[in-house]
């Protein structure tokens, strides 16, 4: 899949893992330590994954546990027009969201300090989450969440996933799949409407 990224785009994205990595030894980020790795491995899997899913989001997406911003800040750079919301529990996680926000000039990404189970947004939203929980676990923490539309699990599409799936089913109203491979590795974004 070729990413069709602007020129500024591509620009803020290096500029993001660059910010991600420098911060890193203060906020406990991320396990890479080389910039080159993080944007390929991460930054380009966040942006494949929208590309994947977009048709199914809401215009306004809530990243819950977004810890350095993975999706939520990679798909605020991507697209200006939908309002992110980044939801984290670690207080500097949020701090340096606050500052790669600033130093990018992004105007449509608001990060807050909550846990995934207190947070309540007044709009339609869709819940994206990476790397967060298992589906079930995951559907579990926002089933309070009265305005979500649908919830977008990025994961690796294997037996792990499956599994987890079907653990989760009586949870499970209907769902979608959004297939995409990334490094030689089979993705999905699970589009999911719980019951």
């Amino acid at each position: 899949m070729h990413l069709e990224l602007t020129k500024t785009q591509e620009k803020n994205l290096k500029a993001l893992a660059q910010q991600i990595i420098d911060r890193n030894t203060q906020h406990n980020l991320t396990g890479y330590k080389n910039i080159e790795k993080l944007y390929k491995e991460q930054i380009v899997d966040c942006v494949k994954a929208l590309h994947a899913c977009k048709t199914g989001l809401s215009k306004t997406v809530v990243d819950c546990g977004s810890g350095a911003g993975l999706p939520g800040l990679v798909w605020g750079v991507m697209d200006n027009s939908l309002n992110i919301v980044t939801i984290d529990n670690n207080l500097k996680k949020i701090n340096f969201q606050k500052k790669a926000i600033k130093t990018l000039e992004l105007n449509n990404i608001k990060p807050i300090h909550t846990r995934t189970e207190d947070h309540s947004e007044q709009k339609k939203h869709t819940i994206v989450t990476k790397a967060f929980s298992s589906v079930k676990k995951t559907i579990e923490a926002n089933k309070n969440n009265k305005n979500k539309k649908n919830l977008m699990l990025i994961k690796k599409d294997n037996e792990k996933t499956h599994q987890e799936l079907l653990d989760a089913a009586p949870l499970i109203y209907d769902y979608k799949r959004y297939t995409y491979s990334h490094n030689k590795e089979r993705m999905v974004v699970l589009e999911i409407y719980d019951s």
